[in-house]
């Protein structure tokens, strides 16, 4: 008799796990930005949601849930109810590195999401205005080598902080990491600081003007936005990778029939030459090939790089 009751069980779920994914969606979709409107995350987020919308024909809402380093609005997507119409469009931070940086975090960055796929990624670049002498990054350790004092080095958030004290620690040279709470290029270019650690669409438009110089980019591959700057391990610095990555995720306990469903989606979408160029002339590369099972296996790696670096670096609140 349990046993009867236990395949008729298993019929009903193979019989209706299609129909989950047939029904879905049944209602507009949000997708929370745990960032402030007008941001790097709330603009891929709103281009992601656009893509989405035309995708499925539903409608796609984009919900900024700005603070606590990203962490309201992951909380907020934690404890949503896990039927794919809640999403969370996330950038690296609020699922990997507030697990060493802010303490308490009011959710498990393992057990409390559904991870869907990457979408896109950028990388930090560490630049100079055009008073440090030479183009490269071995001049610019030189010139700080040099110096009678350390030498300033501009940082906005988290991830910036870490990169530039990462590069404190590798490379032995006296600097000091200058924290901003807003972007630092007015006072590079002012002169106030010469160097600074930066992301890349954010960096993008003075070095095209100009105004700035790339010495190094700190991503695993040369940037097609900027092939002539090489990486940090090019430069010397092994395993010195430090890029902000975009992704979907969704509540845990989502249906794994949806969660499917949202990935390939999510494929279909990174994919799109239209979608890809306009991702590459801000800055961006795509995530092309990326699956659920991928997506978290590399979640967790990240986590466990970063908490090593805060480690390396002796990063304090």
């Amino acid at each position: 008799m349990a046993y009867k009751s236990l395949l008729m069980a298993a019929m009903a779920f193979v019989v209706g796990a299609p129909a989950v994914a047939q029904d879905y969606p049944s209602k507009p979709i949000t997708l929370v930005a745990a960032y402030a409107a007008g941001g790097g995350t709330d603009r891929l987020a709103r281009l992601f949601a656009d893509s989405l919308q035309e995708k499925t024909g539903t409608p796609v809402v984009v919900e900024n849930r700005a603070g606590a380093t990203g962490t309201l609005g992951a909380n907020h997507v934690a404890n949503a109810k896990p039927d794919g119409h809640t999403l969370l469009f996330s950038a690296t931070s609020e699922v990997t590195i507030v697990k060493y940086t802010m303490g308490a975090v009011p959710y498990d960055i393992y057990n409390d999401f559904s991870p869907i796929g990457r979408v896109a990624y950028t990388p930090y670049v560490i630049i100079t205005n055009n008073n440090v002498p030479g183009e490269s990054l071995e001049e610019l350790e030189s010139y700080i080598a040099a110096s009678d004092s350390p030498v300033p080095i501009g940082a906005v958030a988290t991830i910036s902080r870490l990169t530039a004290e990462l590069f404190r620690v590798r490379s032995g040279l006296p600097t000091e990491t200058i924290l901003y709470n807003t972007p630092a290029m007015g006072d590079l270019l002012g002169d106030q600081i010469r160097v600074s650690v930066d992301v890349l669409p954010t960096a993008l438009p003075q070095l095209e003007a100009g105004n700035v110089k790339a010495r190094v980019v700190a991503s695993a591959d040369r940037s097609e936005l900027l092939p002539d700057v090489p990486t940090m391990e090019e430069s010397g610095y092994p395993d010195f990778v430090s890029t902000v990555w975009y992704s979907l995720l969704a509540p845990k306990d989502t249906p794994p029939e949806i969660v499917a469903e949202l990935s390939s989606l999510l494929q279909e979408i990174v994919s799109d030459e239209a979608v890809k160029e306009q991702l590459r002339a801000q800055g961006y590369s795509t995530y092309e090939g990326d699956t659920a099972e991928a997506f978290g296996a590399f979640l967790e790696a990240e986590t466990n790089r970063w908490g090593s670096v805060v480690a390396e670096t002796g990063f304090t609140r």
